[in-house]
């Protein structure tokens, strides 16, 4: 019951009964006719209108607080009594004038009975009074908390509404002035003892001073709530755009070197050879400007620096003129979330900014949703839904066209890093870039490596574009001349030797524009700074030091010593296991399962630490393990932090140095040879690393308060990759099912039993499954086996293979694959079935941020049976002889009268070669893979433009090379 309609109930009570009181009391001038004649020409006919209308409003339900409902039941039996009393005293009386109402009551009831009304309606008015104080105050908090929330939510959207919460809030001082005053008076009336109450007419209502103050409180409390819940919802749809690490991209880039950068808003290189117009694209009509550069030549510093600085609002304001300006960003992110390299994640954080920054547009876009799809909206449709790239695309151009009075500016950066879908590649990417400027008042900022895709698309103009490692050279003369300079032990040694000073010069010389290697190399000279080198020596480091990333990654990994390999070779295999970046503790569990691989999962901390004591707990880790990949790794993983995050166990990750390493470990067969060969045992490597996202889950559950819902799903998602790989290596589930079993048991995320029996399916976890149904009884057993049949014909997201035995096992226990289900089967799940899980929406592969909106259009027909949609994709041809199991599912499902057929013919996928010229992967490497893996490197090497990492020789050698520090070089690295 919504508490305002209480206070409703509340306000018709105390007009029934202060009118009532009014005439047990004797009143002489309760009433006055509309003609204004005197009391004496009032009938008893009149008192009755009143009586019975003012009853009326007094209904209770039991949805009514329960000291209310009481109140009112009783109001409602002694309004029976009194009206019962009036129609016979108008029987008695009828048109009989009256001097005094009681004189008349005395004709029907005795002076027992109208004393103990009176006494009654005394006691009632009292307890209405206190009621009515409370219940008032209770809401006066309720919306002082509302406000709060809405205020806290606001700053932390950054959300422009600063007006309407102020106005808000003057409007609640008011209500709570005027209520601590009226209190008072309130608390002291235990009859209304004014000489000259107000007197009404069945006409004009009835109501009492106290009874017009209580309505006016009502309809201001109303209209702040009605205020209120429309800024809740549309903090609802903001929420269901933002995620989780929507800005961590762009907070994690370093800020760039000192007045590095400043030329680009002069119109010129600095030795003026070059024109840019970027200032001019900034302040007139073009819609596209294209930044491209080698890998590590800094262009996602670029961006951030011109997201950001003043000058780049200034000219865009010039261009917008009398309109507002909003600018967005987005960074592609090869190493984050899976929204961070998406084209969901790219129009839900355009959408977000746009939005955040015109809030005036947020209830006509909630008015579109809804127009759309009946029930769209949280509090009517599904909460676990996702949006669709469709309709985010035409909520994006319903904004854009709304928003007359503002000019839009995007910066989108890292265009390589985009990761390709089944039906979306890098030129789907491009034609969705292309419709975002859908009109003259929206411009886009982009960023990418040259690839032929990009060139394509935004090159054919060379005046609307820069290549930025041509244009670095002051830039990097600068930073390499400042930190230098900042070395106490520099202006010393060039006092002694003035040839120090050209070490700068030899730098810039060497670098081709790639910030990534500068930075590389001035790490390495202040070291010899430190040691004193002499100027002999300093320059033995430059010449000796790599040309390439490549040849400095491979030489970095060459000097660690061999006690570090076997640990170096496993934190270089987690992390390139996994794409997003892993927390710190993480791998601190990880090395203390290494030391005492006994360590146990059951158990806890007696109460969680103080967050003092947590920050000195992580603190320790922190350095523990910073020293410790610093010796194993020599630099190319490093600790990563994640400012934004007030959590300090999520706070610290573990990353690559930069996305170049990465391509250079998965490119170069060496590596991936001494990676496999010195990890030791893939059973125990996988085991273990179960084992510390357990313990990694446990300690957030135990000392990080309220756990971040989407890290949780993330963890989730990795303990059911790891559990798989272990499963697959060992053959011995008992230590995965254990781990899995306690993790349901910690809580947290939005994991529960069914959900992970599913999961559990995707993975083709038979023995997990049957160790979860095995104990059920029957019928219990069929029901949850059809549950989670449908799970069982998705792809396994690692292998994209499909498991006959669970097939079998669950069609044992009696499940029908032709049983009707279209009541109840999940759109999002019908996309998933046959569909690799790097392709599959995300809310399959991982829970969304909650909430959120089911954006399918409705008039898509479900499947009508539990194998619909798979039978659908089989005949599409979308479904392979080469996915494994596949022929056996389906013969597995004919026998249940199905009705399948396998494909006729299938694409074939290109065999890896013994060696050859692929970029990313040196001329004459042997990719020979171990059978487990040969997968896997497969799907790396030849899955559809993924990551364009590895492509066959015949294509331009300009386009993408991964380490084209300095040129395409064919005998490798």
């Amino acid at each position: 019951m919504d508490p305002l309609t209480a206070l409703g109930l509340a306000s018709n009570l105390v007009q029934f009964v202060d009118f009532s009181f009014k005439l047990f009391q004797g009143a002489k001038s309760i009433y006055k006719s509309a003609t204004g004649s005197s009391e004496e020409s009032a009938s008893v006919h009149l008192i009755v209108a009143d009586v019975r209308r003012l009853s009326k409003g007094i209904e209770a339900s039991e949805g009514h607080p329960e000291q209310l409902r009481r109140l009112a039941i009783e109001i409602k039996r002694l309004s029976e009594e009194l009206l019962d009393a009036l129609e016979e005293l108008t029987i008695k009386e009828k048109k009989t004038k009256w001097k005094s109402f009681l004189l008349a009551m005395k004709e029907v009831w005795n002076k027992e009975k109208i004393a103990g009304m009176s006494d009654r309606l005394s006691r009632l008015q009292t307890q209405l009074n206190t009621h009515i104080q409370l219940q008032i105050r209770d809401e006066v908090s309720r919306l002082s908390k509302g406000l709060a929330d809405i205020e806290l939510n606001d700053r932390k959207f950054e959300l422009r509404r600063d007006i309407e919460i102020s106005s808000m809030k003057a409007n609640q001082a008011i209500i709570r002035d005027v209520w601590s005053k009226e209190t008072v008076g309130l608390a002291a009336a235990s009859g209304f003892q004014s000489d000259t109450p107000t007197a009404v007419t069945s006409e004009n209502g009835g109501q009492a001073q106290h009874a017009h103050w209580l309505c006016g409180i009502q309809e201001r409390l109303e209209k702040l709530m009605g205020s209120m819940k429309e800024m809740e919802k549309d903090q609802e749809l903001l929420l269901s755009l933002w995620f989780e690490s929507i800005s961590i991209r762009h907070e994690t880039l370093a800020q760039a070197h000192l007045d590095t950068f400043s030329w680009i808003f002069r119109g010129s290189t600095p030795d003026h050879t070059q024109q840019i117009r970027f200032v001019e694209w900034l302040r007139g009509s073009h819609s596209i400007y294209w930044i491209q550069g080698k890998a590590g030549s800094g262009k996602s510093t670029l961006m951030k620096f011109l997201a950001q600085h003043p000058e780049t609002l200034k000219h865009l304001g010039f261009w917008a003129g009398h309109q507002e300006v909003i600018t967005a960003r987005f960074y592609f992110w090869n190493s984050g979330s899976s929204l961070q390299k998406s084209q969901l994640g790219l129009l839900r954080s355009l959408l977000f900014e746009i939005l955040r920054q015109c809030p005036k547009l947020l209830a006509q876009v909630r008015e579109q949703i809804s127009s759309r799809k009946e029930g769209s909206w949280m509090w009517g449709g599904d909460k676990t839904a996702t949006w669709q790239y469709e309709e985010l695309l035409r909520v994006y151009q319903f904004v854009v066209e709304q928003n007359a009075d503002s000019k839009f500016c995007f910066f989108i950066d890292g265009l390589d890093e985009y990761k390709t879908e089944m039906d979306k590649d890098h030129r789907h990417l491009v034609k969705t870039l292309k419709l975002l400027p859908s009109s003259p008042s929206i411009k886009l900022c982009l960023s990418s490596r040259p690839w032929i895709v990009f060139l394509d698309a935004f090159g054919a103009s060379s005046e609307w574009m820069i290549k930025l490692e041509d244009l670095t050279n002051q830039d990097i003369y600068r930073y390499v001349a400042d930190k230098l300079q900042e070395h106490d032990q520099y202006h010393r040694l060039v006092k002694a030797d003035e040839s120090y000073s050209k070490l700068v010069e030899e730098v810039v010389r060497k670098a081709q524009g790639v910030f990534l290697w500068v930075f590389l190399v001035v790490r390495d000279l202040l070291e010899g700074l430190t040691y004193n080198d002499t100027m002999r020596t300093m320059y033995l480091r430059l010449s000796q030091f790599p040309e390439d990333l490549g040849s400095y990654f491979q030489r970095m990994i060459d000097s660690i010593p061999k006690f570090y390999r076997r640990e170096t070779a496993q934190t270089f295999r987690i992390a390139l296991a996994k794409e997003e970046p892993s927390l710190l503790v993480t791998y601190a569990f990880f090395d203390d399962l290494t030391e005492n691989p006994m360590l146990r999962l059951e158990g806890s901390r007696a109460c969680a630490p103080a967050p003092s004591e947590l920050a000195a707990i992580i603190q320790a880790k922190h350095d523990t393990m910073r020293r410790r990949l610093d010796g194993r790794c020599k630099g190319l993983i490093e600790i990563v932090t994640f400012r934004n995050v007030d959590n300090p166990i999520e706070r610290l990750r573990v990353d690559f140095l930069h996305r170049t390493v990465r391509d250079y470990l998965q490119g170069s067969q060496d590596i991936l040879d001494f990676i496999y060969d010195e990890g030791g045992s893939d059973a125990s490597l996988w085991t273990s690393l179960c084992r510390a996202i357990f313990l990694t889950m446990r300690e957030l559950r135990q000392c990080g308060g309220s756990p971040n819902v989407d890290l949780f799903s993330s963890l989730w998602e990795d303990l059911l990759t790891f559990v798989y790989k272990a499963i697959r290596e060992s053959s011995n589930p008992t230590i995965a099912n254990c781990i899995l079993d306690q993790a349901l048991k910690l809580g947290g995320g939005r994991m529960h039993h069914t959900r992970l029996l599913e999961r559990a399916c995707e993975y083709g976890l038979l023995q997990y499954v049957q160790h979860n149904l095995c104990s059920l009884p029957p019928i219990a057993k069929t029901q949850l086996a059809e549950e989670i049949f449908l799970h069982a014909l998705i792809p396994n997201p690692i292998s994209a293979e499909f498991s006959p035995d669970l097939v079998a096992y669950l069609l044992a226990l009696g499940v029908d694959p032709n049983k009707s289900t279209a009541s109840k089967t999940d759109p999002e799940l019908v996309k998933a079935i046959a569909t690799p899980s790097s392709t599959r929406p995300l809310s399959v592969v991982s829970d969304e941020p909650s909430p959120s909106y089911d954006m399918e259009p409705a008039s898509k027909p479900l499947p009508c049976t539990l194998i619909s949609s798979f039978k659908e994709k089989l005949n599409e041809g979308q479904l392979s002889f080469s996915q494994k199991g596949l022929s056996e599912v389906v013969c597995l499902l004919n026998a249940k009268g199905a009705g399948l057929t396998l494909p006729i013919s299938t694409p074939t996928r290109p065999q890896i070669p013994r060696s050859g010229t692929f970029r990313g992967l040196p001329t004459g490497c042997d990719s020979r893979r171990r059978p487990t893996e040969i997968s896997k490197y497969s799907r790396l090497c030849f899955s559809r433009e993924r990551e364009r990492k590895i492509t066959y020789e015949e294509e331009d050698e300009n386009e993408h090379y991964p380490f084209d520090t300095k040129r395409p070089r064919r005998e490798g690295f």
